[in-house]
């Protein structure tokens, strides 16, 4: 079973960063102490579903964009490795493939 806690972690962090918000400034706008916001990030509290609602507030998503592991790419990564490396790979499989191509048809043209 996947962490639901270090999933929230991650999306906080996340969508803070996104937000060009330090921990201090989300945590005077939520008017908590900046010790708050550390400790929800270094998995030392855990937040009322009341503060989950005030940091999405202010963070401009939903309140469920915090506990989604879809949320932040770490997430995705961490939870999802297997597909995230087949799907990484089937990229630049295509981005080579479509490269190739494109070098083959500047060569035909110019030839």
């Amino acid at each position: 079973m996947k962490d639901i806690k270090e999933i929230f972690i991650n999306n906080l962090v996340y969508y803070r960063k996104k937000a060009n918000l330090s921990q201090q400034e989300l945590s005077q706008k939520i008017n908590c102490s900046f010790n708050y916001i550390n400790g929800l990030e270094n998995n030392n509290s855990t937040p009322s579903l009341e503060k989950i609602q005030e940091i999405a507030n202010i963070l401009e998503i939903k309140p469920s964009d915090l506990l989604q592991e879809e949320g932040c790419p770490k997430n995705y990564v961490h939870f999802n490795k297997n597909e995230f490396v087949s799907k990484l790979a089937n990229e630049v499989q295509e981005n080579t493939n479509s490269s190739i191509k494109e070098k083959i048809d500047l060569i035909v043209k110019n030839y």
